[in-house]
C-alpha cells in the first residue's frame, strides 16, 4: 500500500507580515506616526515632523526585530491579556475548607 502525501504550501502556513513586521502592530505604529509627521510638516512644526519620522523608523526596526524572533508575538500577547482576567488557579477540590497542615522544616 502506497502512502499518499498531501502537499502543504508555504502560502498557507507563512505568517502574515506587513513590511516585515506583524500587521496589526505595524499599522498601529504607522498611522499615528504619519499623522504626527504630516501635521507637523504642514503646520511648519518641524520638531513634530522629525519626531514622527524618528518614531516610525525606530519603531519599525523594533517591530521587524520582534517579528524575526517570533512572527506571532502580538497574537500571543493579546491571548495572554485575555486569559489573565479569566484564569483561576488549580484547587484540589471546591469543598476543602481547612488549610493544609504546616510541614516541619528540616535543617540540613
Amino acid at each position: 500500500m502506497q502512502r499518499h502525501l498531501t502537499p502543504i504550501h508555504r502560502a498557507v502556513i507563512r505568517p502574515e507580515l506587513f513590511m516585515e513586521a506583524e500587521r496589526i502592530p505595524a499599522m498601529m505604529l504607522i498611522f499615528p506616526s504619519f499623522m504626527l509627521s504630516f501635521s507637523g510638516f504642514t503646520h511648519e512644526s518641524w520638531a513634530a515632523g522629525i519626531i514622527g519620522a524618528t518614531v516610525l523608523v525606530f519603531g519599525m526596526r523594533e517591530l521587524r526585530r520582534l517579528a524575526k524572533r517570533d512572527p506571532m508575538w502580538f497574537a500571543v500577547f493579546l491571548r495572554r491579556i485575555i486569559y489573565r482576567q479569566s484564569y483561576y488557579a488549580a484547587h484540589s477540590t471546591p469543598y476543602r475548607t481547612a488549610p493544609p497542615p504546616a510541614l516541619a522544616r528540616r535543617k540540613f
